[in-house]
């Protein structure tokens, strides 16, 4: 597990769910996301591997499923 510098909100089933690390990301993209997946969750999920194997740092990583979630229009704007 990887923290992120700062967590990341997005939105399922009206709730909001805070995901503060790399394992938690993983488990949105692989089970927890939308039925749309666009490129940027392909990306994400790639970059939060490479995060956990000390490839990327978890930041990157961040900014990744940030986009992703953007793009899957889930992202809390606060």
């Amino acid at each position: 597990m990887m923290l992120f510098s700062e967590p990341v909100e997005v939105v399922s089933a009206s709730e909001i769910h805070v995901v503060s690390d790399t394992d938690e990301a993983i488990d949105w993209l692989r089970d927890k996301w939308p039925t749309f997946r666009g490129p940027r969750h392909a990306d994400a999920f790639a970059s939060m591997i490479m995060a956990r194997q000390g490839k990327e740092t978890p930041d990157l990583a961040r900014e990744a499923f940030v986009a992703a979630a953007k793009e899957a229009d889930i992202l809390v704007h606060t």
